[in-house]
């Protein structure tokens, strides 16, 4: 769970920082970045499990994870963020802090997924067994 807290702690210190009132709005863009940013980590905790069953070595199972899923979690980021982004043009401030707010917290997500869970998994505390 720590790669999916930390988008949520920065966009909690971000609004926090810069916002006078925080209301339901832009909390309930917590919600629905935790339930997309989940998603990429599961996708990489379930190849990076495949790969431990082929090898013991954490180095080269975060190495295939990222070569096979890798791309798959950066696409679909990408894409979601560019796709969110349209609404920070609107007019009316409830969908544009969704225009703002929940790329950004993709963006970290993303971030954490891919940094974060791999040195995770470097300094083992990320495991699987490699016994069925």
């Amino acid at each position: 769970m720590i790669p999916n807290a930390l988008p949520l702690l920065v966009l909690l210190g971000y609004t926090g920082l810069c916002w006078d009132i925080v209301d339901t709005d832009s909390l309930s863009v917590l919600m629905i970045a935790i339930g997309i940013g989940v998603d990429d980590t599961i996708h990489f905790l379930l190849r990076l499990r495949l790969e431990f069953g082929k090898t013991d070595d954490p180095q080269a199972s975060v190495r295939n994870t990222l070569q096979y899923s890798g791309r798959a979690i950066i696409m679909s980021s990408v894409i979601l963020v560019a796709g969110f982004s349209t609404f920070s043009f609107s007019d009316y401030f409830s969908v544009q802090i969704f225009g703002t707010l929940l790329p950004t917290c993709l963006g970290v997500a993303l971030t954490a997924d891919v940094l974060l869970a791999s040195a995770m998994v470097n300094l083992g505390w990320i495991r699987f067994s490699t016994a069925s």
